[in-house]
């Protein structure tokens, strides 16, 4: 296949093979037919493990006991907020495998968000997700599975009344507003926002988990002085340190 492998948009590692036995890349997440090899005699496959909660963060990076990854956040200041794809090439140079932050459940869902309000940032932050390849076909940037999400009021909207090739929605990010706060919405990916970074966690990195239940939340129950968000952000921490 000509022009491979491109690694269109930063995100396609798995290979496929074409038309005339040719090779090309693509994101891990398309549905495709497959090709297996067995070796020869009886042969158990090993059963897939979860992703280990051990270990610790870099420095600058946050995480919690019960999670798999670290996370980060990144152009705080107005004069460093970049467009989707610079956000995706800071995320990857800031730490050995580090990129935009991938989320699939609930708790990454609150500490991300709640990460977000503590660094009091009002700005929208980007996200590892979006559709530029194809049109309402969401992906992550990391090939991971879609199995979570959490969009705001009628997101993603994609704007398709604009037809306008400069007027596409196709990038993620998560809001920060009192009463949409964490909600995802589809956005124009050459805007300038703030953006979330994650790593996994390793026995190397230099940073202990915080596990003070309190640790993530008192600048924020000052940011937002709506008493519901505070009660909120306060039942999240408690829940996820039980």
């Amino acid at each position: 296949m000509t022009n491979q492998p491109n690694d269109a948009y930063g995100s396609e590692r798995c290979v496929r093979i074409g038309s005339g036995s040719l090779w090309g890349d693509q994101h891990c997440q398309d549905k495709r037919g497959y090709v297996c090899k067995k070796r020869p005699g009886d042969y158990t496959v090993p059963p897939m493990t979860p992703a280990s909660t051990k270990g610790g963060c870099p420095l600058g990076f946050h995480s919690l006991p019960s999670l798999s990854k670290c996370f980060t956040i990144g152009g705080l200041k107005p004069s460093q907020r970049v467009n989707y794809t610079d956000a995706m090439s800071v995320c990857n140079l800031l730490n050995y495998k580090s990129r935009l932050a991938s989320i699939h459940n609930p708790v990454e869902q609150k500490f991300i968000t709640v990460l977000l309000a503590n660094s009091g940032s009002r700005s929208p932050s980007w996200i590892g997700f979006n559709d530029r390849r194809f049109e309402d076909q969401f992906v992550w940037v990391d090939n991971s599975r879609v199995d979570y999400t959490a969009w705001g009021y009628k997101q993603p909207d994609e704007n398709k009344n604009d037809k306008r090739w400069i007027a596409r929605r196709d990038c993620v990010d998560m809001d920060m507003g009192v009463q949409n706060s964490g909600r995802w919405n589809d956005r124009r990916c050459s805007n300038k926002y703030s953006f979330v970074c994650e790593t996994a966690k390793g026995e190397e990195k230099t940073q202990t988990i915080s596990t003070h239940p309190y640790s993530h939340i008192y600048t924020c129950t000052h940011i937002y002085a709506n008493t519901l968000m505070q009660t909120n952000l306060i039942n999240f921490v408690q829940e996820v340190h039980r």
